[in-house]
């Protein structure tokens, strides 16, 4: 387990300065900024066959008027990472959680101590006065510190890609077919530009040798590229290192190498982005990141069938079964092993798994079953309850507890 920081830097995404390999119990002697990232990083004991899908891991951050669970992501092989930042000045601890279980990822803590930017800092770069946020009456937008905000982007949409060509050097270059990415930084920050618009995926884009608009025989649409120069085949998006966002083969029959597994993620192709994050928020833009080019949906939607499920609509009743406990459904922590068999489909499929988050106080649980799960056992509950038509579990004589199934 270890953890760094970004040096010198504002909250952004990957880091460059070199980790710090400490205990389990760990502290950074150097206190950071607020609004300054702290990337912990956690290396997983246990195998998992796809660990984007099949691991989770957090952290509880606290700090002064500051308590939040905190998620993070998988970065390859066997590494977890989760980026915090400290929002006031003071002293913050975390302490990590996963699910599954991994001593790897699970039981390690830190704290660390947060100091202020200088004024003359804060007039360096925009990012240091926190994150962005809507004013009072809704109108317009305001920095954390509340200072105003007026928003002037430009839409690099293929800044992930070669497009933008990332060089590790500072040397300057004119803008033209030999500038890159931080060229034209410079260029738009002389404007004084401050937000930079991008697509963080464009996974099926490829001249693959099928046309820049694809289209299955039922209309289910794979693709809506923009074409390359002078052909009708769509424009390469990979990143300088012919890295996609997503691996291949994928599921579309016939089409395997053209749509991609959007279940199985390339960690190296977002690290090459990570870097671009970093050096723009170093600038003082703030990037606006739309997730994934908006021609992926009907594939996606047509071959991942997860997302038309109807379980998917029924998700209304969990939102009124949480907010009629109040704020009590932040305290739910994930308990897998607390309902079985939770896991009775097929290898890595979608169907017959169940899923459980109880308190610490086990007074109460959230229970969910998707489709095709068989009769599940919960345990754990206090003693004595009974389940009502509603699905609750009631403990009569120690308290409430229920479950939304």
């Amino acid at each position: 387990m270890s953890i760094n920081r970004s040096a010198s830097r504002p909250a952004g995404f990957a880091s460059v300065a070199a980790l710090l390999l400490l205990a389990a119990t760990t502290a950074l002697t150097a206190p950071v900024h607020v609004w300054e990232k702290v990337e912990i990083t956690l290396l997983a004991t246990n195998t998992y066959g796809n660990p984007y899908t099949d691991a989770q891991v957090w952290v509880e951050l606290n700090g002064p008027g500051f308590a939040r669970r905190c998620y993070g992501f998988w970065d390859g092989g066997n590494t977890f990472r989760v980026r915090v930042l400290a929002t006031t000045p003071g002293h913050w601890h975390w302490r990590s959680g996963s699910e599954p279980a991994d001593p790897g990822l699970a039981g390690h803590s830190g704290a660390f101590e947060a100091v202020s930017w200088t004024d003359t800092e804060k007039q360096a770069n925009i990012c240091r006065r926190g994150n962005l946020r809507a004013t009072a009456n809704g109108h317009a937008f305001e920095l954390a510190d509340g200072t105003p905000f007026f928003l002037l982007g430009d839409t690099w949409w293929a800044t992930p890609t070669f497009r933008f060509r990332w060089r590790d050097d500072d040397a300057p270059r004119s803008v033209g077919p030999d500038a890159g990415f931080k060229d034209f930084v410079r260029f738009r920050r002389q404007q004084e530009f401050n937000c930079i618009a991008l697509i963080a995926a464009l996974p099926n884009w490829a001249n693959d040798g099928h046309p820049a608009n694809l289209t299955l025989a039922d209309g289910t649409v794979l693709r809506s590229a923009w074409r390359e120069a002078g052909t009708d085949r769509a424009k390469n998006m990979t990143n300088e290192f012919g890295q996609r966002a997503f691996l291949f083969p994928g599921k579309v029959p016939g089409f395997e190498t053209v749509f991609p597994d959007v279940e199985r993620l390339n960690p190296a192709y977002f690290q090459t982005l990570d870097g671009k994050m970093d050096y723009l928020n170093a600038q003082g833009f703030i990037p606006f990141i739309e997730v994934a080019r908006r021609d992926i949906g009907q594939a996606w939607k047509r071959f991942w069938e997860v997302i038309q499920w109807p379980s998917a609509d029924q998700m209304r009743h969990l939102k009124s079964f949480l907010l009629s406990e109040g704020r009590r459904y932040q305290e739910l922590e994930p308990a897998t092993n607390a309902v079985s068999p939770n896991r009775s489909g097929k290898p890595n499929g979608l169907t017959g798994w169940a899923y459980a988050a109880r308190t610490s106080g086990r007074d109460l649980f959230l229970l969910y079953f998707e489709q095709d799960c068989p009769s599940a056992t919960l345990t754990g509950a206090r003693p004595g309850g009974q389940i009502g038509r509603d699905g609750s579990i009631r403990a009569p004589a120690s308290g409430l507890t229920r479950s939304a199934v």
